[in-house]
């Protein structure tokens, strides 16, 4: 989880380029079994990336919910639908 970091600060780039990889990137250093075994520093990351004034990091933040819904809680599942409202 210690790459996640420097991932989340690229997410924020304004390059597609560079935010697409990053986000490529955090997918697969976050297979399954990791959501379930991190969930609360996972929840922190989105929440943290989507109160960041830039829209750069909300993007590639709603790239991210799909992949790890099915694998969260029930109540981390209605919060990240909550960004979606």
């Amino acid at each position: 989880m210690s790459l996640i970091q420097p991932l989340e600060h690229l997410t924020s780039v304004e390059e597609n380029t560079v935010r697409d990889v990053a986000i490529d990137s955090i997918k697969k250093i976050l297979n399954p079994t990791r959501i379930r075994d991190n969930e609360q520093p996972i929840k922190s990351m989105i929440n943290k990336m989507m109160s960041m004034e830039w829209y750069t990091s909300k993007i590639a933040c709603v790239c991210l919910i799909p992949y790890i819904f099915k694998y969260v809680s029930q109540p981390f599942q209605t919060e990240l639908l909550k960004y979606y409202y």
